[in-house]
Formats: structure tokens, C-alpha cells, sequence
């Protein structure tokens, strides 16, 4: 990104101009304030026209709030920065304690007062009795421990046997039901989440071709007995004024230039105004018509006229500052005057004119021009080149040598403006011949499957040589060297639906069955798994 500074006084050719200079594909302009630009939509649309055409994406940075407005309005990415967000109101926030009303604080302390206390119950340390039941526990406990005592060995040997062996039968039920879980755990995983990865490489057979082809805007499909292809033309036209600095100086008087719209509001008859007729300000200046014009005839409707009018060139009487002058509502015709065509005949100067200068000035050399005109050419070729191949339709080859650049317009205009530039005015016309990919390929195959039935490209690397093309006939033709790697055509879908759901082993079997199979591998999640999932989306197929 580039960051290109636009002073005041920065007119928008001379920003046009830095921006095509920039090797940059985006760039910030940063624009002074009070810059004439501001206000002006038209100029930034013109800037912006311009930098798109160039293939160059611009943004705009400016102290000025006025020119970011003026840019966002073009449609230009500025840096304005967005409104400020209103502050939330505090008063959003709602409090969970609320006071209580005076009638309830009242009521509360009435009811306090009036409150007894609970009366406290009286518990005695030494309940009656307890001496009597604590005696007769301790004579339980004793004939118990005496009775356990007088049980014999062998007795309690076999209690004990009979309890381990209730212990480990509960053990294993227990280990069986823990097996029988995890198994249908892994069976239910298995059936549901398994999945199947299935590797193949074949055997590669190399392919060489070497041949002519032919591709023509008549030709509508693929002919692999004659080598031929369709192919399009493809044609766009690009237009553009460059400003230039010029380098001479020299003593000049100048006389200002105008363009003037004269009316007819005289007759239905049109009227002839011969090169250099007068046309008079309101403060006395003269300004002469460049050439000859035909003012038609107003339009007379129900008694009423509606007025005629034609657009005219003027250059001032005198040269000099002096003449820079105008608009102006109405210009009379001298010549008219004292005759009934004097208020007949009028014209207006919608804008100032301007060009008047005696004195010394920049003027452009042949040098310069020469100069001048060279790059404009190569902008216009480098433009039309890059856009239309960064913009063209998926899919379609243009070969090298198959498109021409034709420059149709070049014009230096001399005059130079305030800051000693001039410009110059350049068009051009691009054409190109092309053909898609896909019907060169599928015409190697029908010429590869003359020797190699049902075998596809796995690789395909072409050389294009002797490329001539008739862009006038639309016909383009080529030498190709083809190197090329076949393997079988194996459908992918087919497989997975033939395999799917089946055996281990009777997977494997339709797998090694495959034509020119050099090496293949089935691998199963969970390891348990004895079938290939039933789901095709479940199984992956892997070229190697």
C-alpha cells in the first residue's frame, strides 16, 4: 500500500496521474484541507473511474471532514470515523431494595411491641428411668459376645466359606455384565461411528504427443479426427488523457477560449452565422465565432415559439488576462443591431471563459511530446493487457502471440493550464483468440485412448509452440508437445457403493479385482470392525 499526498492546489488530472505512476495496487490519498475537491462528487467519480481502469484500489485520508464526506459519496473507502454512541442512561439500572412506605414503618414497630416472647422449654438432666434402660442394654450386649463365644470352630468355618462364595459369585456377574456392556458398547460404536479408509495406486503408463491443432471461431465442437477446437474472440477498448509537465518556456499571447449556446427565438427559419461574427458581453468585450454555424429555425406551436439553439466555439477579440471572463446570460450579435434579429439572436455563456495570457509560459517541446505520447501508449497496452487477462472467463487459454494492441488515437494537446502541464488523449483496441481448457484435454484423451482404453490423465504437462493467429478470421493455430501420465479410470462413487456394507474379505477381493492395481490397502476404525460401513459417506478412497 502507498500513501500519495494531494496538496491544495492538486488539480484531478494531476492526481490521476500520480496514482498511474504508483506501482502500487492500493493506495491512500491523503488530501489537504480546504482542497478543491471539496464538494465535488463528479471529480472524485472521475478519480476513481480512473484508478479502477488502471486495475488500482484507492482510499481517502483527510483532515477535512467535508472531503471524506464528498469521497464516501463517490463511493470512495475513506477514514471517517462513525458517529459517537449515545451513553447508556444510568437510570436503566433498577435497584432491588426499595425503602419502606411511612404507613408500613408504623405498622412494624406496632407489631413488635405487642409481640410476646416464646416461652423457653425446661429440660431436666436426669430423666426418670434412665438408669433402668441403660442397665438392660449392657445385659444384651453381654449374652450376645457369650453366645458368639460358644460357638464352635467348625461352625464358623463354614459360615465364612459360604459367605466368600456368595462374594465371588456376585463378583463375576458382575465382571460379565462389565464385559457384555463394553462389547455392545464397541458393537454399537462400530455399526454407527466406523469408518473405512481404502488406499489404491495403479500402475502409471507415460504418454507422448507431439502435433498441430486448430482452433476457430467456426467451429462449434471438439474434432479429434482433425485435431480441431472451438475457440472464441474476444475484443474490449480502453480510452485515457494523461498530463504531463512541460519542460520549454516561452514569451506567448494567448487569447481566452469559450463555449456558447446561440438561440433563435426569432423565426422557424434558420439562420446562417458566418466564422468570426461578434458576439458582445454586457460590459463591451468581443468574442468571434471559430467557425460557420447553422442556427435552426424555432418550433412555432399554437401561436407560440419555442426557442432553438446550438452549442458554438468563441475565442476572445484581444488576448490577455483580461478576456477570462464570464458566465454570462446573454451575449447580443452586433451585426444584428437596429434590426428585428438583434432580439431574435442571442447567445449565453453557461461557463467562464478562459486561456487569456500574455507573457511568458510553459510550452511543450517535441521532446516532451514525444515522450508523452510513449507512455500514454504503454499505459493503455499494459491496462488493456492486464485487465482483460485478470478479467476473462474461467477456463478460456489465451497463448502468447494470440492477441494484439491496436492503438486507434493519439492527440498531444500543446496548451498548457496554470501549472504548466499539458495532455494527451490516447485509445486502443484489444483482440484476442482463445479456447478452453477442458476441450484441449478431452481431446488428448480421445487421441491417448486409441492405444490406452479406459485410462485418464493424472498428469499433463504442455508446451505450446509456433502459435499464429488470424485475429481478422478468428482462426488460431499451434504445435504441442504433450508429456503426459495414464491411469486406469476408476469411478470413485462405483466403488464405495460396491464395497459398502460387505465383508472384510469380500471387500478385498473386489478391490484387487480393479484393472492395473499395483498396490491397495483396506483399514478399518474400530480395529474390531469385520465389515466396511454400510454408509458410502463412511468410507474413504485415497489415490496414491
Amino acid at each position: 500500500m502507498e500513501k500519495i499526498s494531494i496538496t491544495k492546489k492538486d488539480s484531478v488530472p494531476k492526481i490521476v496521474e500520480k496514482i498511474l505512476e504508483s506501482r502500487k495496487k492500493e493506495i491512500v490519498l491523503f488530501i489537504s484541507a480546504n482542497s478543491e475537491l471539496k464538494g465535488s462528487v463528479p471529480d472524485f467519480e472521475l478519480i476513481k473511474r480512473e484508478a479502477e481502469t488502471a486495475g488500482k484500489k484507492i482510499s481517502v485520508d483527510s483532515p477535512d471532514k467535508d472531503i471524506l464526506e464528498t469521497a464516501e459519496k463517490a463511493g470512495i473507502q475513506t477514514k471517517l470515523s462513525p458517529a459517537e454512541k449515545e451513553k447508556k442512561d444510568s437510570s436503566h439500572f433498577i435497584s432491588d431494595i426499595l425503602p419502606l412506605k411511612k404507613g408500613d414503618k408504623e405498622k412494624a414497630e406496632i407489631e413488635s411491641k405487642n409481640s410476646k416472647p416464646a416461652k423457653k422449654l425446661k429440660i431436666e438432666e436426669n430423666t426418670p428411668g434412665e438408669s433402668f434402660w441403660e442397665k438392660a442394654r449392657e445385659e444384651s450386649i453381654a449374652k450376645k459376645r457369650f453366645a458368639e463365644e460358644k460357638e464352635e470352630a467348625p461352625v464358623r468355618e463354614h459360615k465364612e466359606k459360604k459367605r466368600f462364595r456368595f462374594g465371588m459369585k456376585k463378583t463375576t456377574a458382575l465382571i460379565l455384565t462389565v464385559c457384555v456392556f463394553v462389547l455392545g458398547a464397541g458393537w454399537a460404536a462400530g455399526a454407527f461411528w466406523g469408518k473405512a479408509e481404502v488406499s489404491l495406486s495403479f500402475k502409471k503408463t507415460p504418454w507422448h504427443y507431439e502435433g498441430t491443432i486448430t482452433a476457430s471461431k467456426t467451429f462449434s465442437t471438439v474434432d479429434t479426427s482433425k485435431n480441431n477446437l472451438p475457440a472464441e474472440i474476444f475484443r474490449q477498448e480502453k480510452n485515457m488523457t494523461r498530463i504531463f509537465p512541460a519542460s520549454g518556456r516561452t514569451q506567448v499571447s494567448d487569447k481566452a477560449t469559450a463555449r456558447i449556446l446561440i438561440y433563435n427565438v426569432y423565426s422557424s427559419t434558420k439562420q446562417t452565422l458566418v466564422a468570426t461574427t461578434r458576439f458582445a458581453t454586457p460590459d463591451g468585450k468581443i468574442f468571434r465565432l471559430d467557425k460557420q454555424v447553422v442556427v435552426p429555425g424555432a418550433v412555432t406551436k399554437d401561436g407560440k415559439i419555442t426557442p432553438s439553439s446550438i452549442e458554438a466555439s468563441v475565442t476572445a477579440d484581444k488576448a490577455g488576462t483580461d478576456y477570462n471572463i464570464g458566465p454570462f446570460e446573454k451575449l447580443t450579435i452586433p451585426g444584428f443591431k437596429g434590426t428585428p434579429r438583434y432580439e431574435g439572436f442571442y447567445g449565453t455563456m453557461p461557463q467562464p471563459a478562459a486561456g487569456g495570457f500574455i507573457g511568458e509560459k510553459a510550452v511543450a517541446t517535441d521532446q516532451d511530446i514525444s515522450l508523452a505520447k510513449g507512455k500514454t501508449e504503454q499505459s493503455l497496452k499494459d491496462t488493456l493487457q492486464s485487465g482483460f487477462l485478470s478479467g476473462r472467463p474461467d477456463g478460456f487459454n489465451i497463448l502468447d502471440g494470440a492477441s494484439s494492441i491496436a492503438i486507434t488515437k493519439l492527440n498531444a494537446n500543446k496548451t498548457t493550464d496554470e501549472n504548466g502541464n499539458f495532455s494527451v488523449f490516447g485509445e486502443a483496441s484489444f483482440q484476442a483468440i482463445a479456447f478452453k481448457d477442458e476441450h484441449l484435454k478431452s481431446l488428448f484423451e480421445s487421441i491417448a485412448s486409441r492405444d490406452y482404453q479406459g485410462k485418464t490423465f493424472t498428469d499433463l504437462k504442455i508446451d505450446y509452440k509456433n502459435v499464429k493467429a488470424d485475429l481478422n478470421s478468428g482462426i488460431l493455430t499451434f504445435i504441442v508437445v504433450v508429456d503426459g501420465t495414464l491411469e486406469p479410470r476408476v469411478s470413485e462413487d462405483a466403488l464405495k457403493a460396491e464395497i459398502a456394507g460387505k465383508g472384510l474379505g469380500e471387500a478385498r477381493a473386489k478391490v484387487i479385482g480393479l484393472p492395473d492395481l499395483s498396490n491397495a490397502k483396506i483399514s478399518l476404525w474400530p480395529f474390531w470392525l469385520i465389515k466396511l460401513p454400510a454408509n458410502v459417506n463412511r468410507i474413504k478412497v485415497v489415490w496414491n
